[in-house]
């Protein structure tokens, strides 16, 4: 039984710390557009696909970051 709930418990844990990465990366991304001065903003539909879809959203963001850094366009 005690085996059990500390799988519960670690599984819990591995889903949290997912959701608050997404969170995070959210809150990252603003800080991002405010600094930029830009004008596009997530809308909620978008920032919870974020939220959820992080490592994809990430990866993107940081290879369109450095292209446009490097300009390869």
């Amino acid at each position: 039984m005690q085996i059990h709930l500390m799988k519960t418990v670690s599984m819990i844990s591995s889903i949290l710390f997912y959701l608050m990465s997404g969170v995070i990366i959210n809150f990252l991304y603003d800080k991002f557009i405010d600094w930029s001065e830009a004008e596009y903003r997530f809308n909620l539909r978008e920032r919870l696909i974020v939220g959820l879809l992080w490592p994809l959203a990430l990866i993107l963001f940081i290879y369109h970051a450095l292209k446009t850094y490097f300009g390869n366009e």
